[in-house]
């Protein structure tokens, strides 16, 4: 069981690690106004990740202390 939960976190380590090291810019005044509704749409559902994985990690974090608890 602890090798599964070793694999889970190194997932979770890597697809943050891959997903997020690519970040759009936020929109300038120059830019024009579809590259930054774009850009927008873009950190929104970069945002809605980071919630999700945040929602993982917990709990990933509460699994790992109930199995290391027995």
């Amino acid at each position: 069981m602890l090798c599964l939960l070793a694999l889970a976190w190194l997932v979770l380590v890597n697809l943050m690690s891959q997903i997020f090291s690519q970040v759009p810019i936020t929109s300038q005044d120059k830019q024009s106004l579809l590259t930054r509704v774009k850009n927008i749409f873009y950190r929104g559902f970069y945002y809605m990740l980071s919630l999700v994985f945040a929602a993982i990690s917990m709990a990933l974090i509460l699994l790992t202390y109930k199995m290391l608890k027995l």
